[in-house]
């Protein structure tokens, strides 16, 4: 009966519950660096080429700035403001950010790193760490394994592929829910094609928190 309880009360605000996924105010990319081909440095350069306007940091051990982007050394330096984080690190580092983040006052984390459930039995018991650590410090999952989140009137695309892998539609009314990261990409490519607008998209991955039923 409890747990149908919580079930009812978070269903009943989702739309709340997710909209930092879509519209945040503030972001942190981690694992952001300034080597050539970064995960997380091309979700930054994602975020800018989508005109997102909110405030945009990386976080990574060297510090250095990526551009426009700030950049701090941990997530213990971020400045307030921060709604939104998106994990780009290796999958063994992904559950100890939990609790930082939550102390920061951030619980909505995408998490596109790989390695988990779908590798294997090691990267399972990653999963299910990371899991139970994320329902403890009640953080928000989206993922792993994913791409995320696309909202086009929000300007916000946590997608780590450029303009030459992908073509994203402009606003419209058609939003798109996806296990399969490389089956949202080509069908947003083809809709961008057709000039189909789209008002958000959701790649969960391996979904261990926010799938398809939230969405």
């Amino acid at each position: 009966m409890i747990e149908t309880a919580t079930m009812t009360t978070r269903f009943s605000s989702t739309e709340k519950i997710l909209e930092s996924f879509f519209a945040p105010k503030g972001i942190a990319v981690i694992g952001a660096g300034t080597k050539p081909g970064n995960q997380g440095k091309r979700i930054v350069d994602s975020l800018i080429a989508q005109g997102f306007a909110g405030q945009l940091i990386a976080v990574h051990p060297d510090g250095k700035p990526l551009g426009p982007c700030l950049s701090v050394r941990s997530v213990q330096e971020l400045p307030q403001g921060i709604d939104l984080a998106i994990a780009a690190v290796s999958a063994e580092r992904v559950e100890a950010l939990v609790k930082p983040l939550a102390d920061k006052g951030i619980h909505h984390l995408i998490v596109v790193s790989g390695g988990f459930s779908e590798s294997g039995p090691e990267g399972e018991s990653l999963q299910k760490n990371l899991k139970d650590t994320a329902n403890k410090f009640e953080m928000l999952v989206i993922g792993p394994n994913c791409l995320g989140t696309f909202s086009s009137a929000d300007k916000f695309n946590s997608f780590f592929l450029s303009a030459d892998d992908i073509r994203l539609p402009g606003t419209g009314s058609v939003a798109v829910i996806s296990q399969s990261g490389a089956f949202l990409s080509a069908i947003l490519d083809q809709l961008a094609s057709r000039e189909v607008g789209v008002h958000r998209a959701i790649n969960f991955g391996n979904r261990i928190d926010i799938g398809e039923c939230e969405a």
